[in-house]
């Protein structure tokens, strides 16, 4: 029998491992010190943090930081799948390593809509959960797919609209005769 003062022990729950994903699109950004990537994995890290302390047994399985390599960092753009860190996660999931894959903001893992389905039904088919910390969705439900898919579509039309004006740029720039690059 438990005394006035003692607490009945906690049932164990079952260990989640996480693997965080991060990303920045530019070297400017993946170089600066206690830039974004250190911000995205310093609040990544905090999530766990909060929910240990809520009773779940997260633990960090993997930190998946896309153009990290031997030491240094480079920014990568979420146009396409073609990037180590994104497979890495990928390989995790098949080889059912990691149970949550969690990022600061959706357009982190992609900005393509198609390449983002695709990811969701890959995880899915390894129960796998998606957690953004930003955006709070729920892929249980026909509403949550459709505005977290219409979230991803803004961000590949953004990507595709900073493409078209970079471009613009340049063709008026080679036009005029001035440098480029």
């Amino acid at each position: 029998m438990i005394q006035k003062n003692e607490q009945a022990p906690r049932p164990k729950t079952p260990v989640v491992n996480v693997a965080f994903y991060c990303r920045v699109s530019t070297d400017r950004q993946a170089e600066k010190e206690d830039g974004s990537l250190d911000t995205q994995l310093d609040r990544l890290g905090s999530l766990v943090d909060y929910r240990r302390k809520q009773g779940d047994n997260w633990v960090v399985a993997e930190k998946l930081v896309e153009g990290e390599k031997d030491g240094k960092r480079r920014g990568k753009s979420a146009k396409n799948t073609d990037r180590p860190a994104y497979q890495r996660l990928l390989e995790l999931a098949r080889a059912r390593l990691v149970d949550v894959v969690v990022v600061t903001k959706l357009d982190r893992i992609s900005r393509s809509l198609s390449d983002f389905v695709k990811l969701v039904e890959e995880l899915e088919r390894y129960g796998v959960k998606l957690v953004s910390l930003k955006e709070n969705f729920d892929f249980t439900t026909a509403a949550g797919r459709l505005q977290i898919y219409i979230l991803i579509a803004l961000a590949q039309y953004a990507r595709e609209l900073t493409s078209a004006r970079v471009n613009d740029k340049v063709l008026w720039r080679l036009e005029k005769g001035f440098p480029i690059g």
